[in-house]
């Protein structure tokens, strides 16, 4: 993956996990392991971290914030992404480009996808995706998010969490997170390193620390608001998005987990599993 930073409005080898065969998002060699969200089958709960850096004996992460305020490049990217590809062998890959004034109007995968789509009714079958996915859909935003996995997709990870997992997510769970994230706090915490005062200004805190790192829950937004017993955050927004056939469909929310808001991991740990973007 390049590293990036996160971008609010962009136009945004095979993993394990959860993914769909022929994934094409993490370096063949790579730690880490592509994951997907949950939607019509329950909560995704996870536990994101940075990037990490080993001096001798102490291992560091990058904080979730740099010193501007912005947030994204340890720990998390934005990307367009082909998601599906083909009837038989499905293909995901990224799709932006890294030098975009020689690509203005999208990247080769997007004029591809935009040729086929104005070609009239010779291509048409290519995007009747119909009741089983694998055709042809316009390359889509998402984002990437990298630590402990501890349920997604109906599958209870508690007891063994996935270590190293990557999470592939949905423009509206990235803006979900936005949300959440930025959400000012309205008392000062209690201690805690924070050089820029970040965990002060924000309601979550750090997301991504070995001390404080969050759990984060992402579900339906009904279900998050449902569940929602914390005045501070307000997520009613109305995160939902339109299909290509004019639908409404109802986007993800992102809260702190009730049970566990926080998680220590040991950083060591961390580091064995962890690898840049």
């Amino acid at each position: 993956m390049p590293v990036k930073p996160f971008e609010q409005n962009t136009t945004a080898s095979s993993g394990g996990g959860g993914g769909l065969p022929g994934m094409m998002l993490l370096q063949p060699a790579s730690k880490l392991s592509i994951w997907n969200m949950s939607y019509n089958k329950g909560r995704t709960l996870f536990r994101p971290w940075g990037n990490t850096v080993k001096d001798g004996a102490t291992v560091s992460m990058d904080p979730w914030r740099d010193e501007n305020g912005g947030f994204g490049t340890s720990w998390i990217i934005r990307d367009s992404v082909c998601n599906g590809w083909g009837a038989d062998a499905r293909f995901t890959f990224m799709a932006d480009v890294d030098d975009p004034e020689n690509w203005a109007t999208g990247s080769p995968a997007k004029i591809f996808h935009d040729d086929l789509k104005n070609a009239g009714d010779k291509f048409k079958h290519l995007f009747d995706r119909g009741k089983s996915f694998g055709k042809i859909q316009a390359p889509k935003e998402c984002g990437f998010i990298k630590g402990l996995l501890l349920e997604t997709m109906g599958k209870d990870y508690k007891k063994n969490p996935k270590w190293g997992a990557c999470l592939m997510m949905s423009r509206t769970a990235v803006d979900a997170l936005r949300q959440l994230a930025d959400v000012g706090r309205t008392a000062d915490p209690e201690g805690g390193d924070d050089p820029h005062g970040w965990n002060a200004k924000f309601a979550v805190g750090d997301l991504i620390g070995f001390d404080n790192g969050k759990v984060l829950h992402f579900d339906k937004e009904s279900k998050i608001l449902a569940e929602s017993d914390d005045g501070e955050i307000d997520l009613s927004g109305g995160n939902s998005f339109t299909d290509a056939s004019g639908n409404t469909i109802e986007g993800y929310g992102c809260a702190m987990w009730s049970k566990k808001n926080s998680l220590q991991l040991d950083a060591e740990e961390v580091h064995k599993h962890n690898e840049p973007f």
